[in-house]
């Protein structure tokens, strides 16, 4: 079975540290909640981030 991933391009901060990167995600970011779910994705031990400053998306793949 394929599973299409969403890829895309963010910058998250946390006061004035930020962490940006590019995620390839199993579901497509659609609402609040979802956008709360990759802030826990890109959670860490030393960086939690408070906000998505800028989300973009850059396409689909299957994975075969």
């Amino acid at each position: 079975m394929m599973e299409n991933r969403y890829i895309y391009h963010y910058c998250a901060v946390n006061g004035n540290v930020q962490l940006s990167g590019i995620a390839q995600l199993a579901f497509r970011i659609k609402s609040q909640a979802d956008l709360v779910k990759l802030k826990d994705l890109i959670a860490g031990n030393d960086f939690q981030p408070k906000a998505i400053a800028s989300l973009s998306y850059l396409g689909r793949e299957n994975d075969e």
